[in-house]
């Protein structure tokens, strides 16, 4: 039997945020505000570009977010009718960065380049105690993944900072090579 569709209004963005005695700031996850997918293992997401990820983004910066993480690939974005995502959040007034990850996998070389320079200012605004978003399609995966990746970097064991973002996100990091990653990161770590 179909799932009814689902719009921000039937089902406003659901934001599971963690807190940890590394900051002050909280790290929140959720899936891809405004998203438009028919077929998704849910039911079907029909959120219109306009009403729906305006409505959603403001419900990221009601939240007390600051900075919105975005782990989706451009192709991804395009598909699910979000493709200027950026220009919407930073019109909200929210710092974004798009840092994309392959979906089911753990982030790679791209992703390091990446976040040597903007995770240096993701930390300092956790530190300062702002609110920071981070989602992917589904709010799990890669989502998770980034969340514990964070705990790990503030001094906490890859086992602890799976264990914490699964209690505020069932089923968060969904794979294993997304364990795996964590568990490397943990022995590699320089920031």
């Amino acid at each position: 039997m179909p799932h009814a569709v689902r719009t921000s209004d039937s089902h406003p963005l659901q934001i599971n945020y963690l807190t940890s005695r590394y900051f002050s700031g909280r790290i929140g996850m959720t899936f891809c505000p405004g998203k438009k997918q028919p077929y998704a293992m849910t039911g079907a997401w029909n959120r219109d570009l306009e009403q729906d990820l305006e409505q959603d983004l403001k419900a990221i910066v009601d939240s007390g977010a600051s900075t919105l993480i975005t782990l989706m690939e451009p192709a991804e974005l395009d598909e699910l009718g979000v493709a200027d995502m950026g220009t919407r959040a930073e019109g909200v007034g929210l710092a974004w960065y798009l840092l994309p990850i392959p979906d089911g996998e753990a982030p790679g070389e791209p992703f390091h380049t990446q976040w040597k320079a903007s995770g240096k200012k993701v930390r300092r605004a956790l530190r300062d105690g702002e609110s920071v978003v981070i989602h992917c399609k589904g709010g799990l995966g890669r989502t998770g993944t980034l969340a514990a990746q964070l705990l790990i970097e503030q001094g906490d064991t890859a086992e602890n900072a799976m264990a914490e973002v699964r209690a505020v996100r069932p089923g968060a990091i969904e794979t294993m090579d997304q364990e795996n990653y964590l568990r490397w990161y943990l022995l590699t770590i320089k920031v």
